[in-house]
């Protein structure tokens, strides 16, 4: 869309969604918004998974619609001054996923549909939701903080990621994908610099992942999530992470 001149990197919120309520309106840009340093209050204040087991994790063990999601989670006061640190937070990507459709007249769904997951032909990739029936779909687990235990993920409904990560994917897939997005199909020249450029001490526009270091880039290693809200990594037949394959 930046590409287009639909909206451009550092236009604030209020340019794509006029009537959003939240402080940061007209203060927190699109570029925020993709490297975390937004200052928006964080979606969910569950701390550990520990804590989770005890109390549950309300925002996604609840169905949620995305304009719920909306409302509840990108509406309120700024919870720091924006554009001076990088936080994590879910909310950063709703807020996202609202300007596409905006922008695109699209649910998010089949915007991303429409401009990534076809023209690439990703035809095992897509949004989950629970009454989807995904064949080959892996469960996901994880080792416990405290005893080291393998367990399975806790129930959730994942569309209430939503455009933070509710999707599926399969490992060939995503190596198409990275194929696409390093070798300049999806973005060229110095847009993919900037999506790809460190930001304040962290990640890129969503550079916030496993993996090797890529050539070229920020050699200061990225972090895998342990808060109960970063989305769990569905995969339907494989849940490995990809190491891209760098093309000329």
């Amino acid at each position: 869309l930046a590409l287009e001149v639909v909206l451009a990197p550092d236009a604030p919120i209020a340019a794509a969604l006029p009537d959003y309520p939240g402080e940061g309106a007209h203060r927190v840009t699109v570029h925020q918004l993709l490297n975390h340093t937004s200052g928006l209050a964080q979606w969910d204040r569950v701390g550990s998974y520990q804590e989770a087991f005890v109390n549950g994790v309300e925002q996604y063990q609840r169905p949620m619609t995305p304009d719920a999601l909306f409302r509840g989670s990108c509406s309120g006061r700024l919870e720091r001054t924006r554009g001076t640190g990088f936080v994590y937070n879910n909310a950063d990507y709703l807020v996202l996923g609202r300007i596409v459709e905006r922008l695109t007249g699209m649910a998010y769904e089949e915007a991303l549909a429409a401009r990534i997951l076809r023209p690439l032909g990703l035809g095992s990739t897509g949004m989950l939701r629970w009454d989807r029936i995904v064949p080959r779909l892996a469960r996901t687990y994880f080792r416990r903080d405290d005893n080291g235990v393998l367990i399975a993920d806790m129930p959730v409904y994942t569309e209430n990621w939503d455009s933070a990560g509710g999707m599926y994917s399969t490992a060939a897939d995503l190596a198409r994908f990275a194929d696409a997005l390093y070798g300049g199909r999806l973005l060229r020249g110095a847009m993919l610099e900037r999506v790809l450029t460190a930001g304040l001490g962290h990640d890129g526009h969503g550079r916030h992942a496993h993996g090797p270091r890529l050539p070229g880039l920020d050699p200061r290693p990225a972090r895998p999530g342990h808060r109960p809200g970063h989305a769990p990594a569905h995969a339907a037949g494989a849940g490995l992470p990809v190491r891209p394959h760098l093309r000329p």
